[in-house]
């Protein structure tokens, strides 16, 4: 097999279908000496290859995907593509062991009888709420607190989220305890914000002054607004707004708090005190 004095870096990948271990052995076996061999990880010809040409004395570069913080199966599926570009960009040649009933794709731009309808069956078969999905959707929810944002990090849909919501008890015990999560997590920054401040560069004549080294000069800033929140949210008694209404006599007011109320409740609190500002005014003489 003549692949050109040039080329060095081979690399040798094929489908798990494949059986034909031999075929690789011998493949690898007429390689140059100086040949390095680049391969995948995956099952049947790329581990054949690997120990082929390690039998040989070749060197040998194996690419392996990176599935560090993987929680979809659609996320797996994009490492696995970019482990297949690095070999492809890391190689002079590349001799691929294709299984053996691949006929290639279609010709033109008509799809096959029933394609329309796989692939709507697949794309429902992609939304699906696994188990590794729920597991990815309750970090991302826990992490940001946000439906949206956690049902696209986990590959699948908003209503099939709330469905499997409605009729799993635990998946929705989970999803409560992840939004508890992230109103927590809300919470210490908002504390932190609040009471330890946070470093903004100090502006003025809308310039970033900066001292004698060119270094921006920061300030903490406090927030007065989010302390206040957790005071009243921490200390309702004393801090939640109130309201006063006067009836009978301005010095002496009698105090209900309205902010609980629903607009007629107060309303009817309100009618309450009128009759007992009545009831407490000294008659008025008759004209």
């Amino acid at each position: 097999m003549d692949h050109g004095d040039s080329l060095v870096r081979i690399a040798i990948i094929g489908s798990r279908r494949r059986t034909d271990r031999e075929a690789i052995k011998v493949c690898v076996a007429e390689l140059p000496s100086e040949t390095v061999v680049v391969t995948g990880t995956a099952k049947g010809p790329d581990r054949w290859a690997e120990q082929a040409a390690q039998a040989c004395g070749l060197e040998v570069v194996v690419h392996e995907p990176d599935l560090d913080g993987v929680c979809a199966r659609w996320q797996a599926t994009e490492r696995y593509y970019a482990r297949n570009q690095a070999i492809v960009d890391n190689s002079d040649r590349i001799i691929a062991f294709v299984a053996p009933d691949r006929i290639g794709g279609h010709r033109g731009h008509d799809p096959p009888r029933g394609a329309c309808g796989k692939a709507g069956r697949n794309s429902m078969k992609r939304l699906k709420l696994t188990k590794m999905r729920q597991e990815c959707f309750l970090r991302a929810l826990a992490d940001t607190g946000n439906v949206t944002t956690a049902v696209a990090v986990a590959g699948t849909s908003r209503s099939r989220a709330y469905e499997l919501r409605k009729t799993n008890a635990a998946f929705a015990a989970r999803w409560d305890e992840a939004e508890e999560i992230a109103a927590d997590r809300l919470e210490q920054e908002a504390r932190r914000r609040a009471v330890e401040g946070v470093q903004e560069p100090l502006v003025s004549g809308g310039k970033i002054i900066r001292d004698d080294d060119g270094q921006p000069i920061a300030i903490r800033r406090y927030s007065d607004t989010l302390l206040l929140a957790l005071l009243k949210a921490h200390r309702p008694e004393k801090f939640r707004d109130q309201k006063l209404i006067h009836a009978g006599d301005p010095q002496n007011p009698i105090e209900h708090r309205v902010s609980l109320m629903t607009p007629e409740q107060r309303v009817n609190r309100a009618l309450e005190l009128v009759a007992k500002a009545r009831q407490l005014s000294p008659p008025s003489n008759a004209a």
